[in-house]
């Protein structure tokens, strides 16, 4: 069964059932991700053999799980891109000559 839905970034979806004894599984131009009866939703990714090596030692030594230290390490990197993003706008609306208020004329 499909059954058109939208996301919060706008992107159509398509929820996949084939049965009920299956996991619903979502589809997207941008992304596959598996519904699963837990909380947060769970993504597979497939890394090489030596950066698996990498991240299981740096798990071992920081005396964390395998996945707690990937979705660390996830949330630092998009936390990076947003600054960047955001540095990015920053700079495009930043202009020389132009009037300029402090806090206290703002917020009068």
């Amino acid at each position: 069964m499909r059954v058109p839905t939208r996301n919060w970034l706008g992107g159509d979806f398509f929820l996949m059932r084939l049965c009920k004894s299956v996991t619903p599984i979502l589809y997207s131009t941008e992304y596959r991700m598996s519904i699963a009866p837990t909380k947060n939703p769970r993504i597979n990714v497939t890394f090489e053999a030596v950066t698996a090596g990498l991240l299981a030692h740096l798990a071992h030594q920081e005396h964390k799980s395998l996945a707690s230290l990937v979705k660390e390490l996830t949330l630092k990197a998009l936390e990076i891109r947003e600054d960047f993003y955001l540095s990015k706008m920053a700079e495009k609306l930043d202009q020389k000559d132009v009037k300029t208020y402090s806090h206290g004329e703002v917020w009068k």
